[in-house]
């Protein structure tokens, strides 16, 4: 989600405008000072963050039950660090210091979510969109109501709604066509997650959507 202003954590901040006019000059100013507060906030939001702060936050997307049978199965694990991930079975070395907030590793098919990397408000939006895309959206909500969701969200899209417009942006270009709905509903939850834990404005309809998914998964 934070993709488009930050990367490996750092965030990119719009360039002084060299040479420009004094309009562009002031209006850099006020842009700046704007990319300074939330680069603030984003640091705060890392703070302290703990295992059992992150759990309540996912008990809270999910429900306690829901959470409680991924966890029991080994499909879910909460660490708090980078260090505690890389230790994991299958689990590359290389991995250290990316500062992932939620991984999918594959030689095992278990899903991690890493309290230090994630914002606080967000762990919902992550770990559905883990444990939804890779460990399959559609066996969780039934293949009647993944169909539903689909053409809700399609129907988002076609009326321009701005975050399933800026979820459709985030999928990667080479994924699998298959795959692209299942990506595209895991972008559109964390998208509004972290619109909501900014206190930014989402629609009814889509709003309405993502509490559909949630309770839909709630009862899986």
């Amino acid at each position: 989600v934070y993709a488009a202003k930050y990367k490996g954590g750092v965030m990119q901040f719009t360039p002084y405008p060299d040479g420009g006019t004094r309009e562009e000059r002031k209006a850099w100013s006020k842009i700046a000072k704007e990319e300074l507060k939330e680069a603030e906030e984003y640091e705060k939001s890392f703070k302290n963050r703990t295992i059992e702060e992150v759990k309540k936050e996912v008990e809270a997307s999910v429900g306690k039950g829901t959470l409680k049978k991924l966890t029991k199965n080994g499909a879910v694990t909460i660490l708090q660090n980078d260090a505690d991930f890389v230790k994991e079975e299958g689990v590359s070395p290389t991995y250290a210091g990316k500062n992932l907030s939620g991984a999918y590793v594959p030689k095992t098919g278990k899903v991690y979510i890493i309290a230090d990397n994630s914002p606080r408000g967000t762990a919902g939006g992550t770990i559905l969109h883990e444990v939804g895309e890779h460990a399959a959206l559609e066996q969780m909500v039934g293949e009647k109501q993944y169909k539903d969701i689909s053409k809700s969200f399609d129907k988002l899209l076609s009326d321009g709604d701005k975050i399933a417009e800026l979820a459709n942006s985030l999928v990667p270009k080479n994924t699998p066509k298959d795959r692209v709905k299942s990506e595209q509903l895991a972008y559109l939850i964390q998208s509004v997650e972290a619109k909501k834990t900014k206190g930014e404005e989402v629609s009814s309809k889509t709003r309405n959507l993502v509490s559909r998914i949630y309770n839909l998964i709630r009862k899986w």
